[in-house]
């Protein structure tokens, strides 16, 4: 859609803005580059994970020392017995996913995904009650003629509605 220069009025998943689940009571300490567990130990190295060709977002690992979980008198819950490393990690969110979620706290997108419903309610109309689930002809512009046939019979019993509406009854 970018390439074609259309700015897409969808809601990125709760999962992209939020990073998924979150441990409780660990703390990241931006400027030493670290995370304390709730017990207070620090994680003792780092890594990231994620392609970088791919585009999609990554994430920065930090590890725990497993003998001091063993140990722990809070590991309940944090660290499973047999595991060999404890992780704590935290997404870093892609640049493309980064565009959307300053567009979507835009006027412009709100604006926009108030008529969305509107929209999809008649896409919904014209596939459900006028055949636009399924191609009835082979090729784009035959479909492009298909679409606005549809289109054209939708408005026009909208149309005819509101007339029947306007008139007094006698």
């Amino acid at each position: 859609m970018k390439d074609d220069h259309i700015q897409p009025v969808v809601p990125l998943n709760p999962v992209v803005h939020n990073g998924g689940l979150k441990q409780e009571g660990f703390t990241y300490n931006k400027d030493a580059n670290f995370v304390i567990c709730p017990a207070g130990e620090p994680s003792i190295r780092k890594a990231i994970q994620g392609s970088k060709q791919s585009g999609e977002s990554r994430s920065l690992v930090f590890y725990f020392d497993v003998e001091k979980c063993k140990k722990c008198p809070l590991r309940e819950g944090c660290y499973k017995p047999g595991s060999k490393s404890k992780t704590y990690s935290i997404r870093l969110v892609a640049d493309h996913y980064q565009e959307q979620m300053t567009f979507e706290s835009s006027d412009v997108f709100m604006a926009r995904i108030r008529r969305r419903s509107i929209i999809e309610h008649k896409n919904a109309e014209m596939k459900r009650f006028h055949g636009m689930d399924r191609a009835r002809y082979h090729g784009l512009v035959r479909m492009r003629i298909q679409a606005i046939l549809t289109a054209f019979v939708v408005n026009a019993k909208r149309m005819t509605k509101l007339i029947s509406q306007m008139q007094p009854v006698s």
